[in-house]
């Protein structure tokens, strides 16, 4: 997750195209700040659904967008712009890992040392 100055298709875009490989295929909303990824990536579909179709077709996103939310506005109330970023970083590090059970501190401990390994 990133954060955006604004939902515009050119920022979209470029975010993308530094996220996501020239050669990978995406399926999206149709959202229409989304036209210009078809010519970005290798293959690019648009699913047109409404309410409970979109929670089918998409399930991870809004899984991971209504936790986000909850956990901002929730945990994080009244955060500042300035830190935005860094909650959305703890959020998808602790989302990712929500499976591993009673050995979260020895993951973090692993990547921690392969982080300063590099």
């Amino acid at each position: 997750m990133k954060v955006i100055s604004d939902a515009k298709a050119e920022t979209i875009t470029t975010e993308a195209q530094g996220a996501i490989s020239t050669l990978a295929s995406i399926l999206t909303a149709n959202f229409s700040a989304y036209c210009r990824l078809k010519d970005q990536f290798a293959h690019h579909e648009t699913v047109e659904a409404s309410g409970e179709q979109k929670r089918v077709l998409l399930p991870w996103v809004h899984t991971a967008i209504s936790k986000t939310k909850r956990t901002l506005l929730g945990i994080f109330y009244g955060i500042s712009e300035k830190y935005t970023q860094g909650y959305l970083d703890e959020f998808c590090y602790k989302f990712n890992r929500r499976y591993l059970g009673v050995n979260k501190l020895e993951v973090l401990m692993i990547d921690a040392i392969n982080h300063w390994s590099l």
